[in-house]
């Protein structure tokens, strides 16, 4: 297991320093191409709502990405991810049993009651319970507030990661809304484009058959006036 830990944590500074810079760049090219809109206000409208809103896209994606690389850097320097692969919740722990097994220990008991049995019932919690009853209730104490703060812990690392998932479902779902903003836009003009040709050919063509038809008058009125 920490074999593991250790060729994930590079693997996991590489995803934290690549989010990082690519969200910072985007940041920084989406702000420089909003002033470069508001120096240039000559823009077509359309095409000037059309950067803008790509501009916005971005923007909110870079600080999108920019969080979510923070927010991992921050769990792995916090110490929150070796805590988590250490983390084991148990409902009821199993008693503590002495490096001695009961066998051992009855016989040990025996031999030691039969030395000095006073001494014996007065130091050994398992024969003296005013003893036994303290120790069990503090060290079932103990694990209660371990088990508190263990359970804690875990409720803050699910949502934690609930977080950063959902970031990263917001960062997927802006790249997608902006790819079909391309693409419709790269449609539109591609049609219009179309259009503006279509009208071209046939203003030439119109004009082609203005000439025509001006040189078929023009050779009738010659032949007339033979």
């Amino acid at each position: 297991m920490g074999e593991m830990v250790v060729r994930l944590e590079p693997l996991a500074f590489l995803l934290m320093s690549f989010l990082g810079v690519i969200g910072l760049a985007t940041i920084f090219f989406s702000l420089k191409g909003k002033a470069y809109l508001r120096k240039n206000p000559h823009l077509a409208s359309d095409e000037k709502r059309y950067t803008s809103r790509k501009l916005t896209r971005r923007l909110i994606n870079g600080i999108l990405m920019t969080i979510v690389g923070a927010m991992l850097f921050w769990s792995y320097v916090s110490g929150n991810e070796n805590r988590a692969s250490s983390t084991r919740l148990h409902p009821d722990p199993p008693k503590v049993v002495a490096p001695n097994d009961e066998s051992s220990s009855q016989g040990d008991g025996k031999n030691q009651e039969k030395k000095n049995p006073r001494q014996n019932r007065e130091l050994n919690p398992q024969l003296n319970p005013d003893i036994a009853a303290p120790i069990e209730g503090i060290g079932k104490e103990n694990r209660q507030k371990d088990q508190e703060e263990d359970r804690a812990f875990v409720r803050f690392y699910i949502l934690f990661w609930m977080t950063i998932l959902l970031l990263v479902f917001l960062i997927v779902a802006i790249a997608i809304v902006d790819f079909w903003a391309i693409r419709r836009y790269a449609m539109s003009q591609f049609r219009q484009l179309q259009n503006d040709q279509r009208r071209l050919l046939e203003r030439d063509l119109a004009l082609y058959k203005q000439e025509q038809q001006q040189k078929q008058r023009d050779r009738r009125g010659g032949f007339e006036r033979k």
